[in-house]
């Protein structure tokens, strides 16, 4: 698929901590990830080889309020984005009876918390000492 320009997500459900270094190592460009695997840490053993996506609970989205959503992706853009190389999306497939408000919450974390968020970390990094 890289040799067709195409982009490779690699996506296993659950707690795939340990088999972070291998989902790296095989070339995938991102890794999608389950609500049990720590933002951070796959940030750290993702390095700039991939970049990490997922993170809002699917049994959240379809149950809790569209406040709720909003908050929670919040949370993941603050534990995941740091630097960059991470997506905002869902922990795994959406259920089919998840309410729209709650993927539109989800995207307004996204296009507002996210850009003053990602602004204010390229601000701090601009003035920080080298």
């Amino acid at each position: 698929l890289h040799g067709l320009g195409a982009k490779v997500l690699l996506h296993i459900c659950n707690d795939t901590t340990r088999l972070l270094p291998r989902m790296v190592d095989v070339g995938a460009d991102i890794l999608s990830l389950d609500v049990q695997v720590d933002l951070l840490r796959a940030r750290q053993v993702a390095g700039t080889r991939a970049s990490v996506s997922g993170h809002v609970a699917t049994h959240n989205l379809a149950m809790a309020g569209p406040d709720a959503i909003y908050a929670e992706a919040c949370r993941c853009i603050e534990r995941g984005a740091g630097r960059g190389r991470y997506t905002l999306s869902s922990s795994c497939e959406v259920p089919i009876e998840t309410p729209p408000e709650n993927i539109d919450a989800m995207v307004r974390a996204a296009r507002e918390f996210g850009a003053a968020f990602l602004q204010r970390v390229r601000a701090e990094e601009a003035v920080a000492p080298a």
